[in-house]
């Protein structure tokens, strides 16, 4: 498609050419007329003929070869007009070798053909009709005829000249459109073997992860844990080659839907925190309470730019902290949706951030020794940014970090706010955190800012404590109803905190392997990172259900008398599912294909059907719509969620 808006700029570009030189040469012959006192109607004539060449020019005709065409007899009609009136063959020449020139440009070479018979209309014209004495005299046309042989051999040089560019011409067209098949071969290729490539990677990811569950062995559990996570490496590689394949091809469509923020952000939290494992990083979420809880735009896009931003800043960060920083400004169309991540990683020299966008290219040797991978996820993110109509900016220095920010707009579905507190007058809340604990200042700095930035959007009474002391004073001068502690503070004085919990909410912020420490039930429990809408959630009087999924429950959480109906034609899935489920004692039934799923539900009720979207003789959409065609209210609400190797 590129290369065909370029050929069509390059031919609208010659066509102007042509008209510039014409309209040079029509300004000669309209100075003839006048000079020369010939009727006024030929004058018309000229500047009528040059108004309608520009028309034609700029019209909406689609057809260059209709346009040259017209274009051609407009102007060999004015030489027809000039040449009839001239006497002298050599007074002509000029005009019609550059009107020749005009023609020749266009490419065509049956429109030389033009030129030709109206050089030989206007010699009819002064040889039989007008018999001038300058084209019929013996003495006259033997000075005649070597320029009207020399005018004849140059009207066959640029014929035959137009014939073999046009030729060249035709070849380039067939080379670039067997390189265009080529291209969109390799990319039909690419997309058709998604599906084959992802979903036995997906196997083997949903098959460790099993093996995990079900063994205690240390080894074992180790060396499935490896397999997991080449597997999960492995996908990576082969989303970013297929992704950047489509963004390449121009495939890749943006999808307008409305999405919840919040759930965007706690996904990517989520996916962090399991990425960054066991590295001691800090994640810090600062999320402006302001921003709209409904957008519309492409989320799958936004999360994916975003997770490729963090997954860069774990890989080259072995200490310190990652931030990332969302807020929006308000626009006509919506709102301006800003994302900022920042690390404390290796950082980078000018000179290679001018390559960290770039396809297949890593920025420089020592970063290459630390991580692999083979450049594709920034180049993947710029490209999504950039489609999503925003901008993308990074700033990095050497052993300092690296922050990147991105902003792309976003329509607004609904006005209300992420998070809003119910009664925030009645609040007064407490954050003990010794941020002494952290030996690098920018954690501690993220952290202050984090902390002043929620105590002014929530408009909340908010205090900072330092150490236990003040918060001890604080409390008994003026009692708080939420105080939000780490483990290391709790640990301080615990029968303080037990005594406190009986009749104030004590919430402690602890790392995913630290709940062990903590026994008392009042406390309530807060996985890390410590962020705006779990808070918000606990101070609107959660207890853990409805915070987010970063809270957690002291009970596990089963479903025996949940039924699930599972379609997919390979029984490895259809075994990584229900191993998944196991822990949960969900029901699960399957079905091999989408004329037995149709079967199966039609002999017992369901809560959720899981749906593979590729399937042999009737795909997973096919076998969704046969059972909404059913009738009864049961068919029409069963919930039925897509199982594919092809999400975006």
């Amino acid at each position: 498609m590129e290369y065909l808006n370029r050929v069509r700029s390059n031919q609208r570009n010659i066509e102007r050419l042509v008209m510039v030189v014409y309209t040079i040469y029509a300004g000669i012959i309209f100075a003839s007329v006048i000079s020369n006192g010939w009727p006024d109607w030929i004058a018309f004539c000229v500047i009528s003929g040059l108004a309608l060449c520009w028309g034609i020019c700029g019209s909406g005709v689609r057809n260059v070869r209709m346009r040259a065409l017209w274009v051609t007899l407009i102007m060999q009609f004015l030489f027809v007009l000039y040449g009839t009136q001239s006497k002298d063959f050599l007074e002509m020449l000029p005009i019609y070798y550059g009107l020749l020139i005009c023609v020749a440009f266009y490419g065509f070479s049956d429109l030389v053909i033009v030129p030709g018979c109206s050089l030989a209309v206007v010699l009819f014209y002064h040889m039989i009709v007008e018999k001038s004495p300058a084209y019929v005299e013996t003495k006259a046309f033997y000075k005649l005829c070597p320029h009207l042989i020399s005018t004849i051999c140059v009207l066959i040089f640029v014929h035959f000249w137009v014939v073999k560019r046009a030729e060249t011409t035709e070849q380039m067209y067939h080379m670039v459109d067997d390189l265009i098949d080529a291209e969109n071969s390799k990319d039909d290729f690419l997309a058709n073997i998604s599906h084959e490539i992802r979903t036995p990677i997906n196997t083997i990811c949903g098959m460790s992860e099993m093996a995990m569950k079900e063994t205690d062995e240390k080894k074992l559990r180790e060396e499935v844990f490896d397999i997991q996570t080449a597997g999960r490496s492995l996908m990576s590689l082969v989303s970013d080659v297929l992704d950047f394949s489509q963004l390449q091809s121009g495939k890749m469509d943006l999808e307008e839907e409305v999405y919840h923020i919040s759930s965007t952000i706690n996904d990517v939290i989520n996916m962090t925190m399991a990425k960054k494992q066991d590295k001691p990083l800090e994640l810090i979420v600062d999320c402006d309470a302001n921003i709209p809880y409904c957008l519309v735009g492409d989320e799958k896009k936004i999360r994916r730019v975003i997770m490729n931003l963090m997954d860069n800043a774990i890989k080259f960060t072995n200490e310190g902290c990652i931030s990332i920083k969302l807020e929006t400004r308000r626009e006509e169309y919506g709102v301006n949706l800003s994302v900022t991540v920042k690390d404390t990683g290796i950082g980078m020299e000018k000179e290679s951030l001018e390559k960290i966008f770039t396809s297949f290219s890593q920025v420089d040797t020592r970063r290459n020794r630390q991580e692999g991978g083979i450049g594709l996820g920034l180049a993947i993110t710029k490209a999504l940014v950039r489609k999503m109509g925003g901008t993308i900016t990074v700033q990095s220095r050497i052993g300092k970090g690296t922050s990147v920010r991105f902003v792309v707009p976003q329509k607004v579905e609904k006005d209300r706010h992420i998070v809003e507190v119910d009664s925030p007058q009645k609040l007064n809340v407490a954050v003990y955190i010794d941020l002494e604990h952290f030996e690098m200042n920018s954690i501690r700095d993220e952290y202050m800012q984090f902390i002043r930035n929620m105590g002014s959007q929530l408009k909340v009474r908010n205090h900072v404590c330092r150490n236990l002391l003040e918060l001890k004073r604080r409390e008994k001068n003026n009692p708080f109803t939420h105080i939000f502690i780490t483990l290391a503070e709790y640990q301080e004085d615990k029968d303080y905190f037990d005594t406190l919990a009986k009749e104030k909410k004590i919430i402690i912020v602890i790392e995913p392997n630290e709940e062990q420490y903590i026994t008392n039930p009042e406390l309530l429990l807060l996985y890390k990172p410590f962020y705006i809408i779990p808070i918000v959630a606990i101070l609107n009087g959660s207890k853990g259900s409805m915070g987010g999924v970063q809270m957690i429950r002291r009970k596990r959480f089963i479903a025996p008398t949940a039924r699930i109906l599972v379609v997919d034609d390979n029984l490895m899935n259809i075994r990584v599912v229900e191993g998944m489920l196991r822990e949960y004692q969900v029901q699960v039934v399957h079905a091999l294909s989408g004329r037995e799923a149709l079967d199966v539900i039609e002999s017992m009720n369901f809560d959720f059907v899981f749906m593979d979207h590729m399937m042999p003789e009737m795909d997973g959409i096919e076998t969704m719509h046969k059972i909404r065609e059913k009738r009864g209210n049961y068919y029409q609400r069963v919930p039925i969620i897509a199982l594919t190797a092809n999400a975006a």
